[in-house]
């Protein structure tokens, strides 16, 4: 406990400082309270005083010890302010503490939610767990929005994206392009293009197979059956596009390209991921639809 009535040698005086009615200032975990001194008592080498706390009910009064009072005035008034502001310092401190381990939390489940998704991307795909992956840099809002669309497809109330999107697969690399060919050298935009014709095929090939949860396949046969002669990628939109970068970083492992080769690839692929998180609101749909879909009609 803080000791304040100390003479100039540091040692406690033999003399009561204070008397009867005087207006003093005690220390009590760690704050200063202001008080009248009712009576006092000779107590070993100081003096003790019984103190009526100002605004406090008679049966707080108590005894204390002459080391923790202070003289009314102004130095026990900054004295108290301090205090008051050091505890608040603490305070405050300890809320963004516990923000931040808050956030620390909400971050790990959000990354256990994204490894969930992952897996129920993955779950049909043949067992390579020999391979090396290959990593691609993906924003951290684009691994949010893979978790929303795992929720909203796979957990209840079931919701789908609704087909055909406005803007498709195909339109959003269609419109990278665009802004290659604005922004790059005719050897980049070249490199660029080949790139998305890749991905464009492997998007087609792969979403019947390894791309949809199961909760969507009913779907997608009602509409191939309604859009013949439609591809995947000019039916589907970004959120089943940013579903191949999921299975890009092994794909890239098992090919034949050079690790020249593989870094060009790592950086156009980022380059596009970067593109879709600045377009993000114009690719994602906002709204889910909540109705099941309809069984697909036989012959």
């Amino acid at each position: 406990m803080t000791k304040i009535a100390k003479d100039k040698k540091g040692a406690a005086s033999n003399k009561n400082k204070f008397k009867a009615d005087d207006k003093v200032y005690a220390m009590d975990n760690g704050d200063l309270y202001e008080a009248k001194v009712i009576k006092l008592k000779p107590s070993g080498e100081q003096f003790t005083y019984f103190l009526h706390y100002m605004g406090w009910n008679s049966r707080w009064d108590k005894w204390v010890v002459e080391s923790d009072l202070m003289a009314a005035g102004p130095e026990a008034l900054e004295m108290q302010q301090q205090l008051k502001d050091k505890k608040k310092k603490a305070k405050v401190n300890a809320a963004k503490r516990k923000e931040d381990q808050k956030v620390k939390e909400q971050i790990k489940k959000e990354d256990q939610k994204i490894k969930r998704a992952r897996v129920d991307v993955k779950k049909d795909t043949e067992d390579d767990s020999g391979v090396t992956e290959v990593k691609v840099a993906m924003p951290f809002t684009l691994k949010k929005q893979l978790v929303t669309d795992w929720e909203h497809v796979t957990q209840e109330p079931r919701r789908l994206v609704k087909l055909p999107r406005e803007v498709t697969a195909a339109d959003v690399m269609a419109q990278y392009m665009d802004s290659k060919a604005n922004r790059g050298t005719p050897q980049q935009t070249a490199r660029a293009q080949e790139l998305m014709d890749g991905v464009r095929i492997y998007f087609d090939k792969a979403l019947p197979l390894i791309l949809l949860y199961r909760q969507e396949r009913t779907q997608y046969d009602i509409t191939v059956q309604k859009l013949p002669g439609k591809s995947p990628s000019e039916i589907y939109g970004a959120e089943h596009l940013l579903r191949v970068f999921v299975r890009l970083p092994q794909l890239l492992a098992q090919s034949a390209l050079t690790p020249p080769e593989v870094t060009q690839v790592q950086k156009l692929l980022a380059d596009f991921l970067r593109f879709m998180q600045k377009n993000h609101a114009a690719f994602f749909v906002q709204e889910y639809e909540d109705e099941e879909p309809e069984e697909p009609q036989t012959a």
